[in-house]
């Protein structure tokens, strides 16, 4: 069956893909790391709590509830399609709410485990007891989760809290403008968007919307082609490619979709062309 034939496939499994893939960087690399890391003092914990629970006094309750929150997490990046479903990104966040507290459990125990064989690693700097490490991962921890790090270093930046100029889902008032009077005044033709716009046309009417394709061939006659202002500042568009449980997107020439179109609105925010 599928469910054994294509488990652990990166081209199946979302979250085997986002482990095995390249990085971005060495620092988004280095942050992959981190929240494998993470994952790990998790399991230690959870084994911690099972085998002393005297020690952890874990309600009962609570701890099958993280067991099975943690057997999501490991479906996650074994079952086919079972984390696309939801989005690993947003599985892994909410996974996290029950099981944060073993991956201080799990550091403590591998702390002391470390501690009781090399008695040499506890004169390490931040290392003389199990919560000044802890504090010291869980700093790195926060710095990576909240994109402060990426943004200080100008590395690729991921929050939109932080980096508005870059192609977020955050959209100005001429956008939504746009966007209204298209579906006003549309006639329920197709209009197509690239993968960052789609999100803005979802708030009105998904019935009619397409993603670019790839292709610009492939744009439907009579269609309509919505831009916004990063389309229009950057004459770029956001292709994205679903391949099988994987979304793969790229960034192309905003001019090759508008070639032999007919600009019929332009608000100086966004623009649509009608073909």
């Amino acid at each position: 069956s599928t469910l054994f034939a294509e488990s652990f496939n990166p081209a199946t499994v979302q979250g085997m893909h986002i482990l095995t893939s390249q990085s971005v960087t060495p620092l988004h690399s280095l942050a992959k790391i981190v929240h494998i890391a993470t994952q790990g003092l998790i399991a230690v914990g959870l084994f911690a709590t099972l085998t002393r629970r005297d020690r952890w006094r874990i309600e009962p309750e609570y701890l099958a509830v993280s067991l099975v929150f943690f057997l999501i997490n490991i479906a996650g990046i074994a079952v086919p399609f079972f984390a696309s479903s939801l989005n690993t990104s947003r599985l892994y966040h909410i996974t996290l709410i029950l099981l944060a507290p073993f991956a201080i459990i799990g550091g403590i125990a591998l702390y002391e485990t470390v501690a009781g064989r090399i008695r040499a690693a506890t004169a390490l700097p931040l290392m003389g007891t199990a919560f000044q490490a802890l504090s010291a991962f869980f700093v790195v921890f926060l710095l990576f989760n909240t994109g402060l790090i990426y943004q200080v270093t100008d590395d690729s930046p991921t929050s939109m809290a932080l980096e508005t100029s870059g192609d977020k889902p955050v959209f100005n008032g001429k956008e939504v403008q746009g966007a209204r009077w298209l579906l006003s005044e549309g006639n329920e033709r197709p209009i197509y968007v690239d993968g960052t716009r789609w999100w803005l046309l979802l708030g009105f009417n998904p019935d009619h919307q397409r993603y670019l394709p790839a292709n610009a061939s492939l744009v439907e006659p009579g269609s309509y082609l919505y831009f916004g202002t990063y389309n229009l500042v950057r004459d770029s568009v956001r292709i994205e490619v679903q391949e099988h449980a994987v979304t793969a997107a790229d960034y192309t020439d905003a001019g090759r979709f508008t070639r032999n179109q007919n600009r019929i609105y332009d608000n100086a925010g966004s623009v649509v062309y009608y073909r």
